[in-house]
C-alpha cells in the first residue's frame, strides 16, 4: 500500500503534466492505481506482456511495453539499495490529457515542488505517529527499568519523576506507617511540602486497587489546594502500603497509564519486600547453623543484630519456664523498661514505639521479645517484616535451646548481656584497627556453699594483684570473672594464666571452693568476636589446683 501523501502526488502528475503512475506487486497485481487500467487489459490479455513484465521483475531490468500505440516505461523497484531482488513493478507512461497545458520547461520544476510538498505533508502525518511511537519505547524502557530497581527509594523516585517529565504534574509517595496512616515518602526535589499535605487522610482514599480522582484539597496549602489530585494505590491488590498522589492538571489518558504503572510497581514492591525476607531468613539461619558451646551468647547475638536491622535501642529475651523467669538477653537502654513480661502470653503487638513477640515454646514455657526505639523515635515499616522473619528464625532455634538455657542450675533470672562484653568488642574494633594484641581472661566460679563469702568478689580481688594498670577487669553473668589483657599475644597469656592459677588456688583453698576453672583466648583470625573468644576460652577452662 503507498502512503497517502504519495498517492496525492502520483493523481497530481497524472491531472498536471499527463503523468500515469502505475504500480505492481510481484504477482503483477495492482498496488496502484485501484481502478482497471490499459496496462491492466495488456497483461490480462496478452501472456506475452505477462512474461516480459515477470522478466524484468526477475532480472531487475528496466523494460519498454508498447501495444496499440499505448508505451510504458516499466522500472523494477527495490526496498533498498543492497538489494538486488526487484520486489515491485512502477509502470509510467505520458499523455496528451491535462487540465492544463504546460512544455517541459515547466514541467519538471513543478514536479520538483510536488515532491517537496509531498515530503512535507509526509513529515506532518507522520509526527503524532512517531511522537505515539516514541511514548511507547520510553515506557517499555521504563518498565524495564521498575523491573530492575530493587529498592523502595529507586522505584519511588522513578515514578515521581516519570510523572513530572511526561505529564508537567506534581507527584509525591506515601507509605502506611504502623499505626495505619498514609506519610509522606518522597516527593520530587525541590518541592517544600507543607505540614499538612505530609499526610493522607483515610478519609480520601477508599483503600482499593482502583484510582481515586478527588478534587482540590485546601489542607495542602497554596501549592497544591487548587488543583485536581488522583491517588493510584501501588498495589496489585486492596488494601495498598503505598499510593501515588499525582497532583496538577492532566489528560484522561495519564490517569488511566499510572493505573496500570500503579499494578506494576506494587508487583514490584512485594517482590522486593520477598527478597528482603528471604535474605533476613537466611541471614539468620546462617547465625543459627553456626551455633557455639554457649547458647546464651547466640541468643545475645540474635537479639543485638535484630535491633542493629530494626533500628531498635532496646531489645529484651525474657524466658518463662512454667512460672520462672530468666531475662536471656538486655540490649541497650529504654526510658521506659517493663520489670518483666508477666507470667502470662501476651500475643504479638506491632506499635511504633514497640514490639511485643510472645514465642510458645511448649507446655508453659514460652518466650518474649520485646524491642523499643529510641526516646521520641518510632519504628519504620519494614522493622515489622524483619522482626517477623526473625522471630520465626528465633523461635525454631529456642525450642531445642530452651533446656540448657532453663538449667535449674542456674539462677530463675539472671541477665547474659552484661557492660564487660561490650568492652570487649570495643577493644576487639581498636586492636583490629591498629593491628594490636589482645587476649582473654576467663575465670568459672561455682557456686559457694551457704554462708560463704561473696567468691566472685573475692576471686576479683585475687585476679586484679596478677594485673597490669593497662588491662581491664570485669565480671559475666555473676559466675564468672573476665580480664582483657591489653598488648598482650597468646604466649604472654599464657604466663600470666600460669600465675592467675596459682594466686586462685590459694584463694580457692581460703574459701574452700572446689571446681574454679581459668581459661584463656587471645585475638586471632580465628577469633575475631567477643562471643568466639568467650567460648574459646571457655573451652579452655581448667581446674586450680588447691
Amino acid at each position: 500500500m503507498l502512503s497517502s501523501s504519495l498517492s496525492q502526488l502520483l493523481e497530481r502528475a497524472r491531472t498536471r503534466f499527463g503523468l500515469e503512475v502505475e504500480v505492481l506487486d510481484a504477482t503483477l497485481q495492482h498496488v496502484y492505481p485501484d481502478s482497471t487500467t490499459a496496462l491492466g487489459r495488456m497483461i490480462e490479455a496478452s501472456p506475452v506482456v505477462r512474461q516480459s513484465l515477470l522478466d524484468a521483475l526477475a532480472d531487475g531490468r528496466p523494460e519498454q511495453l508498447d501495444d496499440s500505440g499505448v508505451q510504458y516505461q516499466v522500472f523494477p523497484l527495490r526496498r533498498a539499495a543492497r538489494v538486488r531482488q526487484a520486489t515491485a513493478l512502477v509502470a509510467v507512461r505520458r499523455t496528451d490529457r491535462g487540465v492544463e497545458s504546460v512544455d517541459d520547461a515547466k514541467a519538471w520544476p513543478e514536479l520538483a515542488r510536488a515532491i517537496v510538498e509531498a515530503d512535507f505533508a509526509a513529515a506532518d502525518a507522520l509526527t503524532d505517529e512517531r511522537q505515539n511511537s516514541r511514548r511507547l519505547l520510553a515506557t517499555l524502557r521504563f518498565l524495564r527499568h521498575l523491573v530492575e530497581t530493587d529498592t523502595e527509594a529507586e522505584l519511588g523516585h522513578a515514578i515521581v519523576q516519570a510523572a513530572a517529565v511526561w505529564f508537567d504534574v506534581d507527584a509525591r509517595i506515601f507509605q502506611r506507617d504502623l499505626a495505619g496512616d498514609f506519610v509522606l515518602y518522597t516527593t520530587l526535589p525541590g518541592v517544600h511540602a507543607e505540614e499538612a499535605a505530609k499526610r493522607l487522610s483515610s478519609h480520601w482514599f477508599a483503600g482499593s486497587a482502583e484510582a481515586v480522582r478527588l478534587g482540590p484539597i485546601p489542607e495542602w496549602g497554596q501549592a497544591a489546594g487548587g488543583s485536581e489530585v488522583v491517588l493510584v494505590p501501588l498495589s496489585v491488590s486492596g488494601n495498598p502500603d503505598w499510593v501515588l498522589a499525582l497532583i496538577g492538571t492532566f489528560p484522561a489518558d495519564a490517569e488511566s497509564l499510572f493505573a496500570v504503572l500503579g499494578r506494576i510497581v506494587g508487583s514490584q514492591l512485594e517482590t522486593i519486600r520477598a527478597r528482603r525476607r528471604d535474605r533476613t531468613r537466611e541471614r539468620f539461619q546462617a547465625l543459627v547453623e553456626q551455633g557455639g558451646a554457649v547458647p546464651e551468647l547466640l541468643a545475645v547475638r540474635l537479639v543485638r543484630e535484630m535491633a542493629d536491622l530494626t533500628g531498635a535501642a532496646y531489645a529484651s529475651l525474657v524466658l518463662n519456664h512454667r512460672g520462672q523467669e530468666r531475662r536471656l538477653v538486655s540490649v541497650g537502654t529504654s526510658g521506659d523498661v517493663p520489670a518483666g513480661p508477666g507470667g502470662v502470653p501476651s500475643g504479638w503487638r506491632f506499635a511504633p514505639t514497640q514490639f511485643v513477640c510472645t514465642l510458645p515454646l511448649g507446655e508453659g514455657i514460652f518466650a518474649t521479645l520485646d524491642l523499643r526505639p529510641a526516646p521520641r523515635e518510632t519504628f519504620a515499616q519494614d522493622a515489622e517484616l524483619v522482626t517477623r522473619v526473625v522471630t520465626r528464625v528465633l523461635q525454631g532455634w529456642l525450642v531445642g535451646a530452651e533446656p540448657s538455657l532453663c538449667d535449674v542450675t542456674r539462677e530463675p533470672v539472671r541477665p547474659v548481656v552484661s557492660e564487660f562484653l561490650r568492652r570487649i568488642e570495643e577493644e576487639l574494633e581498636r586492636a583490629k584497627r591498629f593491628d594490636l594484641r589482645l587476649s582473654l581472661v576467663l575465670i568459672d566460679i561455682p557456686r559457694p556453699v551457704s554462708g560463704a563469702q561473696d567468691a566472685t568478689s573475692l576471686m576479683q580481688d585475687a585476679l586484679r594483684h596478677e594485673l597490669r594498670g593497662s588491662d581491664v577487669l570485669g565480671t559475666m553473668n555473676g559466675d564468672r570473672v573476665a580480664a582483657l589483657l591489653t598488648h598482650t599475644d597468646g604466649s604472654g597469656s599464657h604466663k600470666v594464666v600460669g600465675r592467675v592459677r596459682r594466686r586462685l588456688g590459694e584463694a580457692a583453698s581460703r574459701l574452700n571452693l572446689a571446681g574454679v576453672k581459668v581459661g584463656q583466648a587471645a585475638f586471632s583470625p580465628e577469633c575475631r568476636t567477643a562471643e568466639a573468644l568467650v567460648l574459646q576460652a571457655a573451652r579452655d577452662a581448667q581446674p586450680v589446683s588447691q
